[in-house]
């Protein structure tokens, strides 16, 4: 243990006529008063089905060391914070642009940052401290939970800009204790690892019936979160061929078959492909447009890809019995 003596001169005071100078001592002392063990960190999923706004959990142990009893606050920090150094670090210390600088928008990733303990709940903004709180027994540990909750579209777009899957910062705890007069501080830091997880998504729009011979190409659009999709062509009648039934098909077993041509872009380049069976369209990463859980919007009027459908032989169509046929198809888009 270390004290640091200040004197400071006090006013002059006359006795039987000899000057006698009063000096008063304040002592700023260091002591090891907490240490932080990591708690309870969970992962952040985000997805359009998540709110607008993320209310996130994680909670963090505040160990009171060698029976002391300090008062402490928290904060968040960019780099740790371990100081001994009284009183406590500045505000400006405080760098947080993980979680308050959104490179492209210059948005917060967070709207509010909340700590509680057992007796009472304390906001905070980022870049200061929250008011101080107790331990409310020793010993320790005293359990902090943290609420951070983030903008989901904000936290979305970080993802997208950075590349990274864990948001890393520092808990920062201040503790001080009054001891004989002394005034001890210390603050510590512990590493906060927040996974992430994006689920990606993928949309379909405009589809429509139509009836064979097709005329014209039947227009569509596919969104995606990634920008790409794969596509799954599913057919009722068949597993194996695209065939067009009769209604009755137990008295008209006659199929006809039928091919789709499929038209989009890859890469920015267009490319139309024949697709004759039901499946996957392998090898193809389709250019989607781009969405984000924000947008409503579906497909109107931004149709990125087209279908064509027509008979493979119009002889074996013209020769089927008379009657309705039909099919139904189910295209699966999947981001990738």
């Amino acid at each position: 243990m270390r004290h640091n003596f200040l004197g400071r001169v006090g006013r002059a005071v006359q006795v039987f006529g000899l000057v006698v100078v009063s000096v008063f001592y304040s002592v700023q002392s260091e002591a090891h008063l907490v240490s932080l063990q990591t708690g309870v960190v969970g992962e952040i999923t985000i997805s359009k089905d998540s709110d607008d706004t993320i209310s996130y959990y994680f909670s963090t142990n505040i160990i009171a060391e060698h029976g002391w009893k300090p008062e402490f606050r928290v904060s968040f920090s960019d780099t740790p914070i371990n100081s001994v150094a009284p009183p406590s670090p500045p505000p400006e210390s405080l760098v947080i642009n993980t979680l308050t600088n959104n490179s492209s928008t210059d948005s917060s990733l967070v709207t509010e940052t909340e700590i509680t303990s057992p007796h009472t709940a304390n906001s905070f903004y980022l870049g200061a401290w929250s008011d101080y709180l107790s331990f409310s027994s020793v010993p320790s540990p005293h359990l902090a939970t943290f609420i951070v909750k983030f903008s989901r579209d904000q936290l979305w777009e970080w993802v997208s800009k950075s590349g990274k899957n864990t948001l890393d910062f520092y808990v920062v705890v201040h503790a001080r204790a009054g001891y004989g007069g002394y005034y001890y501080h210390w603050t510590s830091s512990l590493k906060v690892e927040i996974p992430i997880k994006r689920v990606e998504y993928a949309h379909i729009d405009g589809l429509k019936d139509v009836s064979l011979p097709q005329a014209d190409d039947m227009h569509f659009c596919v969104l995606s979160t990634t920008g790409r999709v794969e596509l799954k062509f599913e057919a009722i009648n068949s597993t194996t061929a695209f065939q067009l039934q009769a209604s009755d098909s137990e008295t008209n077993p006659y199929p006809i078959d039928y091919d789709i041509s499929l038209t989009g872009k890859i890469g920015g380049g267009e490319q139309t492909v024949p697709v004759t069976t039901p499946g996957i369209v392998t090898g193809k990463r389709w250019d989607a447009n781009l969405t984000k859980p924000s947008d409503t919007a579906l497909c109107t009027g931004i149709e990125n890809m087209s279908l064509l459908i027509n008979f493979k032989d119009q002889q074996q169509a013209d020769d089927a019995p008379p009657g309705e046929y039909k099919d139904t198809i189910t295209i699966t888009v999947s981001p990738t």
